[in-house]
Parts: C-alpha cells; structure tokens; sequence
C-alpha cells in the first residue's frame, strides 16, 4: 500500500463512517506500514480533499457526464485525489496524478468501466487547466462557498456579522495551514521574551513542518517545545535536527521491527543532547558519525552471532559500543568468534570487557588472522645454549712425573716405619 492508496481509502471510510478525519487516517496509516515521507503524503492528500472537497467537486462536474452523486464513492475519492495533485501540488507530475487515480479505481471499485472514465475526466482537466470554469459570483454566498469549500449555511453566518470581504479573509485562513504555536515555560521565559525570540523565526517554523512531514503528524505544543529546546537551546543548526531525527526514526524501527514505528519527540531530545555532548553540531559531523553508525547496523547481527547471540535482536547500548569499537578496528568477523571462544573457555560464559580487552590486544599487536594471532601465540623459540669446552687431554712433564715417583716412595717409606 502507498500513500494515495491510504489516502484513498481512508477518505472513503470518512464519507462512510462520518467519523473524524484524524484518527481515520492515523489508524490506517499504522495499518498500512508507510515510512515517515509517504506518510507525510498521504496526510496532504487526505486532508487536501478534504480542504478543498466543495472546489474540486466544482472542476471535476464540468468534465463529466455523469453526476458525482451517481458514482460509486471510491470513484469519486479517486477523482478528487487526481484532481487536488493537479491544482495544488506542484511537485508531483500530472500523468503520474492521473495513472496513480486509474489504478486505484481498477483496483478499489467495482464497475470495470469506471477506471476509463477517472481518466478521461482527469485527462480533460488536465488539458483545462489554463482555462479553467469560472465559480459563478451572481450570489456571494456561494461563490465563497465553492471558492473555500465552507457550507453555504456557515458562509451566510459569517457574512451576516462580518461582511464579505472580511468573511472571505476568514475562510481562507480557515482552509489553509494552522500557524505553529507555542506554550512559554514561565519558570524560565515570560510570553513577551519567547513571542520576541520566535518573531521572524521563520526557519524554525520551516524545520517543524519538515519534521511533521517525517514524523507523519501534527506536532503538540509538547512537541514544539522539544523542537524548539533543540533548535534554540542546543543551538543545532536545522540541517543537523533533520539528519538527526532521520537517525532517530531508524532506531526506532530497528528497535521494533516496524516500518511505520516513529520515535516521540522527548526521545529524539535526549538523542540531541547526546548528539551535543559528542560535538555533532555540523552537517559534516553529523554526516560523518551516521556513515560510522550505518557500518556498525551493517555488522551489528553478524557480531552478534559471533557471539552467541541466537535469536535476531538490535544490540543492547553497552553492546553496541564494544561492536561500534570494534568495526573502527576493523577486526573481522572471525577474529571476534576466535576472541569469543577464548573468553568461554576463560569465564565459561560470554563476557564483554574480557573479550574487548583480547581484541584490543590483538589490535596493537597488528593481528588481521586467526592465523597471525596463532603464530603470535607460539612460544618463541629458545637459542641454542653454547658447547661446553671439552677437557683437554693433559700430559704431564717428565720432572713431574719424577718428582711424583719421589713423593709417593718417600709416603711408603713412611708408612712402613709407622707399622713397625
């Protein structure tokens, strides 16, 4: 399912089920699985119509035969989808407005004609959009009333106390986007003080609607003062907070397994004190530390496993850091199941410090194999030890030999004296 698909449906269940357009499309949305940019679409295009439903029934009635009433409603949704991308969104090419319509009334309705006829009507808008009708102005009440898709009744309510020209300033405001408010924390600001910091703010309300956009929702006032704690008190410039949110929305989905999970705004402001504290206050930081992050997501599962990690989990934060060292180490996947083995067989269990401080050894010791680190533990080996000097074969003199007859008579000369 993609965004007008979601929009699509979603405007049907509102003109079925009568119920509040709000909670309609956050319960599809959740349901359909969308990331934070089709989401944003979806959103514009299902509040779109619904802004602008009087005005676009209007165009689309002179270029068909057949009356709106009289169609299916999910034609009708498709038509109005085609036909508000066309007149309000300039981004968004007008075939790709058309096809998209086409094929969700092929899919979505049930009369088979009915796909030909959304785009003929479309196609003649489109040719007509230099020239288009004009909103008769005979009657005031409903010239505004098609103009800004208002009830008539309310228009002669407004006009009754207003005057036209003030009432047709108050339906357009009505019909276009709600400003950005603010709520002053007086134990650290006064109203005057926030109103004069936020006067000409108009970056920091620029970076808001970017932020709904990614988030896919409408910001609190909660919301807006963790924006504005961000972009004011941390001094994150917006380039960083969209860098940084988009961060956060990963994690998140990571973290649940969801492709349509998205962080809460307290969250993504302890993320930007993090990001504070680590000095990420530059695109080029910032760009820099995620390219580190998206290495370590890249191996974060095959570590794990390395580890002995069976079932498929994000790593926990303590883990995370040793694997994000370890990926700025460059230490295989091989090294780190070798590591592990040795510390089992050390602690008989997985320990995180031990090992690190094994594949830190390795590391200073330029260890890229397990072969290197099994060479490297050999012991080395001992120097052959010096011959010893051989006796050498001595021959006494013949004095020597003489004065040794002597001595040795003269004892037995002794020896016989003594006995007798």
């Amino acid at each position: 399912m993609d965004a007008r698909e979601a929009a699509l449906l979603s405007l049907n269940d509102c003109q079925r089920q009568g119920g509040w357009s709000d909670a309609i499309l956050k319960k599809r949305l959740a349901s359909a699985g969308l990331d934070s940019r089709d989401g944003a679409l979806a959103t514009q295009l299902c509040f779109g119509v619904l802004q602008n439903r009087l005005l676009l029934d209007f165009y689309l009635s002179h270029f068909s035969n057949l009356p709106l009433k009289r169609m299916e409603g999910r034609v009708v949704e498709a038509l109005r989808l085609g036909a508000y991308q066309m007149l309000f969104l300039d981004k968004i090419p007008h075939s790709a407005a058309v096809n998209a319509s086409v094929e969700l009334t092929r899919k979505h309705c049930k009369n088979p004609r009915a796909a030909g006829m959304v785009n003929g009507i479309l196609r003649n808008l489109e040719r007509s959009l230099d020239s288009l009708p004009a909103i008769p102005r005979e009657n005031p009440v409903s010239y505004l009333s098609v103009l800004y898709s208002h009830p008539e009744w309310l228009v002669e309510e407004f006009m009754a106390v207003l005057g036209s020209g003030e009432t047709a300033q108050l339906l357009a405001a009505n019909n276009g986007r709600a400003p950005i408010t603010a709520l002053a924390n007086t134990t650290r600001t006064t109203v005057e003080e926030l109103a004069a910091a936020l006067e000409g703010e108009s970056e920091f309300q620029g970076l808001c609607r970017e932020l709904e956009g990614m988030l896919g929702r409408v910001f609190t006032d909660s919301d807006l003062r963790c924006a504005y704690t961000i972009y004011d008190h941390l001094g994150l410039p917006p380039e960083v907070i969209i860098q940084l949110t988009g961060w956060a929305i990963r994690r998140e989905r990571r973290a649940k397994n969801s492709p349509a999970a998205c962080p809460r705004m307290p969250a993504i402001q302890r993320t930007a004190f993090q990001w504070k504290r680590l000095g990420l206050d530059t695109l080029e930081r910032a760009e820099d530390y995620l390219r580190r992050q998206e290495a370590v997501d890249g191996r974060e599962w095959a570590i794990l496993q390395a580890v002995g990690v069976t079932e498929r989990r994000p790593a926990v934060e303590k883990e995370r850091e040793y694997i994000a060292a370890w990926v700025d180490m460059g230490v295989s996947d091989e090294l780190i199941r070798m590591a592990y083995e040795r510390t089992v067989y050390q602690k008989k269990a997985m320990n995180w410090p031990y090992m690190n401080k094994i594949l830190l050894s390795w590391h200073q010791a330029g260890y890229k194999t397990p072969q290197q680190v099994e060479e490297g533990d050999k012991p080395p080996r001992r120097q052959a030890a010096p011959a010893k000097a051989q006796p050498r074969d001595f021959q006494p003199s013949q004095e020597r030999v003489r004065k040794n007859n002597e001595w040795l008579k003269q004892f037995l000369e002794e020896q016989k004296k003594g006995e007798g």
